[in-house]
């Protein structure tokens, strides 16, 4: 597995068996085209469009592109769904998924948070937190995501929940 970073976080991408790749100082298309000839089976690409048609390329015949995060702006929007549309009717075996959790009907992740909290209540996945904060306090969490310095999950609690605390 890869994962695109800058070198402060390389040691936690190592420390859960992930090959880092500086994103700002290497082409990492190439990187990984190199070390993987015949392409990857998966691509996950929440950084932006502009890393859409390189992950596209990433792929081996078969291989499945999931896409997700929401687009900055409708007209964004619009040119995401038509690339969609395009790249799944291309004849060459590689599949693309849109996913955006803002668009899905809650109702339908039910059943893949029952599975996620199951996991992790049997210790078979460990989420890397990095801070947990009050509710009161996402717009500080906002900062520290956009400083690109987090390292992990940032986890937000309600106000209900630090009463029973």
């Amino acid at each position: 597995m890869y994962g695109l970073a800058s070198p402060a976080k390389h040691g936690v991408l190592r420390s859960q068996g992930v090959l880092p790749v500086d994103y700002h100082a290497e082409d990492y298309a190439r990187v990984v085209r190199t070390a993987e000839p015949g392409g990857v089976d998966y691509v996950f690409n929440g950084m932006g469009e502009e890393y859409f048609a390189p992950a596209v390329a990433l792929l081996r015949r078969g291989g499945i592109l999931v896409h997700y995060g929401g687009p900055q702006s409708f007209w964004a929007f619009l040119v995401l769904i038509a690339r969609l549309g395009w790249y799944n009717l291309l004849p060459n075996g590689k599949k693309i998924v849109g996913y955006g959790t803002h668009t899905v009907d809650l109702d339908l992740l039910k059943e893949d948070w029952a599975v996620l909290f199951k996991l992790l209540e049997g210790g078979q996945i460990n989420p890397l937190i990095a801070a947990t904060l009050p509710i009161v306090q996402a717009a500080e969490a906002y900062q520290l995501l956009e400083s690109g310095e987090t390292v992990g999950n940032l986890v937000l609690i309600g106000s209900e929940s630090l009463q029973r605390r």
